[in-house]
């Protein structure tokens, strides 16, 4: 006896009843499946059965193992993990499934003593993110390329994609589809603008109803560099030109010491104006010229605008004494084709004229103003201005119509009674006010970001870009010198296509 029991495997000493029946220590387990189903991972959750453990011998046991399912992880047995059962007594014990994501689950749930196998199985339901690293194409300075991230759903319920966003300045985000159905996938677009050359960074994040990444994080990289880049040159000239006369009854001007430094101020004055000018001085002998060049332009030397300005002054009085605006009109005439002052009158500029006389119009110089302003092209000005005598001990009073003329005109009067004419002709040199805009015309179109601009080799920065004219404007309050020389340089936007 003692033999066998130093072999015999130790266990419960067997308690025999009055009949000589063993009773069995175990325990049964029902039902011995629980088949929880489909189960949604966001809808439900969990869904919870249950199972009957019952003491099926004559005495009290320990029932163990029923808490320990050996399979997925998604069932949990909402029990103690040491389960005392007296004899005849049943227990029923929840069972729940919990699946986190898709998945197909199964376990064995094994309860001793006896050794009955409960089979559990489940079928988890949910949206599955499966996101793709991203592509992005290289892309010139300026430019704007695209790139794009693949989003597929390989789960079994709608994937929603509820929000995209990136981190950095070179990336942003375009479009994406918010929901996936099943078996189905999506690209989030992106645009690519490279704030500079080589590698540029950045972090995609998607949000997303996968419950196992609510929170996609994708790395983004993009190559930027240097485009094609033209130069293009230009020289400063303003918009809206000015085409001066100077008309002249020479008989008491010339040789006069006041005018040599007046005339001198005068020049100066008007080629520090910054307005694009053509200047012309006739005398009342004739329409035409005395000589050529039959006009002076800002880009006249200074000696050659006085050149022209002088000669009118320096001639007899002629046939045009006392109407010099007669004279106007017949030197409008001669601004035709063929005419002695051709191309004199360009289009759209604004006309100034000054008018220096020593004796009172002959005819209605108010008619013939009006006359010579229906001459103009819209949206081009007149101005008048005169340089007549207006009274002294030594000097009476004459062409005091041009005086009012001028006035009603906008233009500056002067007297030829001062002492000094410096004044009054740097006043003349003081044109209307105009738009003073300059633009230039681009020959490519240009990546706009990539625009620089110099003025005499300076950097330069008052000007606007029309995309719609494909030109460069230059704002008049900050208008360079005149005829400075403009350079434009840009990437071409043909290397963004």
């Amino acid at each position: 006896m003692l033999l066998l029991l130093a072999c015999a495997p130790l266990r419960d000493w067997p308690v025999v009843d009055g009949d000589g029946v063993v009773p069995e220590e175990r325990v049964s387990v029902t039902p011995s499946t629980l088949d929880f189903g489909d189960v949604s991972v966001n809808s439900l959750g969990s869904i919870t059965l249950s199972i009957t453990v019952s003491n099926l011998g004559s005495t009290e046991v320990t029932v163990t193992n029923h808490d320990e399912p050996v399979g997925s992880e998604g069932f949990v047995v909402e029990a103690e993990p040491l389960l005392t059962l007296a004899a005849g007594a049943s227990v029923e014990l929840a069972v729940r499934y919990a699946p986190t994501t898709e998945e197909q689950s199964s376990a064995l749930l094994r309860v001793n003593p006896g050794g009955d196998v409960v089979r559990l199985a489940g079928s988890g339901h949910a949206p599955v993110a499966e996101v793709g690293a991203a592509t992005v194409e290289p892309t010139v300075l300026g430019c704007t390329g695209v790139g794009e991230v693949a989003v597929a759903n390989t789960g079994t319920e709608t994937l929603d994609l509820s929000d995209a966003s990136v981190d950095g300045s070179d990336f942003t985000v375009t479009g994406w589809e918010a929901n996936v159905a099943p078996g189905d996938f999506t690209l989030v677009e992106l645009a690519f603008t490279p704030g500079g050359g080589g590698n540029r960074g950045g972090t995609l994040t998607l949000s997303t109803n996968d419950p196992l990444r609510p929170a996609v994080a994708v790395s983004l990289e993009g190559l930027g560099y240097e485009g094609e880049r033209v130069t293009e040159q230009f020289e400063y000239r303003p918009t809206q030109p000015t085409d001066i006369m100077f008309l002249v009854e020479p008989g008491t001007f010339g040789g006069d010491p006041r005018l040599a430094p007046a005339l001198d101020a005068y020049v100066a004055a008007l080629t520090a104006t910054n307005v694009d000018f053509q200047v012309t001085a006739l005398s009342t002998q004739s329409p035409c010229p005395s000589d050529d060049p039959a006009f002076a332009t800002a880009s006249s030397t200074h000696l050659g605008a006085l050149r022209v300005l002088d000669r009118a002054f320096d001639d007899a009085d002629g046939s045009y004494d006392g109407d010099l605006l007669d004279l106007a009109l017949a030197a409008m005439a001669q601004t035709l084709d063929g005419g002695c002052l051709e191309n004199f009158r360009r289009a759209h500029a604004n006309l100034d004229v000054v008018l220096v006389a020593d004796t009172s119009p002959s005819r209605d110089p108010e008619l013939q103003a009006e006359s010579l302003a229906d001459l103009l092209t819209d949206p081009a000005g007149l101005r008048l201005s005169a340089l007549v005598p207006r009274g002294g001990d030594e000097c009476p009073a004459a062409a005091e119509a041009y005086a009012s003329l001028a006035q009603a005109y906008g233009g500056v009067v002067g007297d030829t009674c001062d002492d000094d004419w410096v004044d009054v002709f740097e006043g003349f040199a003081q044109l209307p006010a105009i738009e003073a805009a300059v633009v230039f015309a681009l020959a490519e179109a240009p990546v706009v970001d990539t625009l620089d601009v110099t003025v005499d080799g300076a950097p330069f920065t008052s000007w606007t870009y029309d995309a719609g004219t494909n030109s460069v404007t230059f704002v008049a309050q900050t208008a360079p010198s005149l005829g400075a020389a403009v350079e434009i340089t840009y990437v071409l936007a043909v290397a963004c296509d």
